[in-house]
Order: C-alpha cells, then sequence, then structure tokens
C-alpha cells in the first residue's frame, strides 16, 4: 500500500518525577523497570480523530489512521524494601496536551499493601494517545513526562 499523506512520527513518554510522602521511620525503593513508549508510528491524514492505546498488560489497540512501525509499550514500576505490611496509594498524572497530541494514562491511581518482605509487584501503566481529526503531524520525536506520586501509611 502506497502512503500519500501521512507523518511518521517517535512518540512516547518517561517516568522522570518521582514524588514521596513517606513518615521518617519509612524508607524505600522505587525502580523504573521500563518507560513507557507508544514506539514509532505512522499517523496517516484523516478527517476523524486518531488514537492509539497501549494497555497496561501490554496490548496495543489502535483505529485505521495509525501504522505501527515498532510496537510500543507500557511503563512499568516496583516498590521494594518499604515497611512491611503498610498501605500506599498511588497516583499518575501527565499534562494532557503536547503540541497537537493530547495524552491520558490508566490507571491514574491505586492502592495496595506491601508485602511482608516489603515489595509490591510491578505496576504497569498505559495510555491513549488522541491526535486531533484534520491536521498535518510533524515528523518529530514527542515526549511527555509522567508524575507518580506515592503515600505510604506508616
Amino acid at each position: 500500500m502506497k502512503l500519500d499523506n501521512y507523518t511518521y512520527l517517535s512518540v512516547g513518554f518517561l517516568i522522570v518525577v518521582l514524588s514521596f510522602s513517606v513518615p521518617a521511620s519509612a524508607s524505600g525503593e522505587f525502580y523504573i523497570e521500563q518507560s513507557f513508549s507508544f514506539g514509532r508510528l505512522v499517523v496517516l491524514s484523516s478527517p476523524d480523530e486518531t488514537s492509539i492505546t497501549i494497555h497496561p498488560d501490554g496490548q496495543i489497540s489502535h483505529n485505521d489512521n495509525f501504522r505501527i512501525v515498532e510496537p510500543g509499550f507500557p511503563a512499568i514500576f516496583e516498590m521494594r524494601a518499604f515497611p512491611a505490611n503498610t498501605h500506599f496509594t498511588y497516583a499518575v498524572s501527565v499534562l494532557k496536551r503536547m503540541g497537537p497530541f493530547e495524552l491520558d494514562v490508566t490507571p491514574s491511581s491505586g492502592t495496595g499493601w506491601f508485602s511482608s518482605n516489603g515489595s509490591y509487584p510491578p505496576i504497569a501503566i498505559g495510555g491513549t494517545l488522541i491526535a486531533p481529526s484534520g491536521q498535518f503531524f510533524h515528523n518529530n520525536l514527542y515526549s511527555w513526562n509522567i508524575f507518580v506520586s506515592v503515600i505510604v501509611n506508616h
């Protein structure tokens, strides 16, 4: 298939800012196992809004206006060495708009309990990239910063 009216771009975002609210007696380690990426995409011109979703489980869904050159993947982070059997909450936020694109992340929050060894299973974060209708997108690398806030109730 010949693509006459398209834009080739790389879209991704990195978890770069981490915020912890931890009592002085509690400490732990936060690991970014995998940064999020939408991969390398071709966006076809369209009169319709276009979207692609990288689900937390790694599945990819998109409409017909995207061609995937290199697939993306969800962000994965781990928390270890926290006080055993301690409750925590986390929130994920991102600047919604970057250039012509809009971004949503999933899940946007969660809660859990650290195990008896102070760890928690890896948490995966996915997202949806929305490209507005009728626009030309420059061949470029687009990126976002994701903010993860973790509150440990010790």
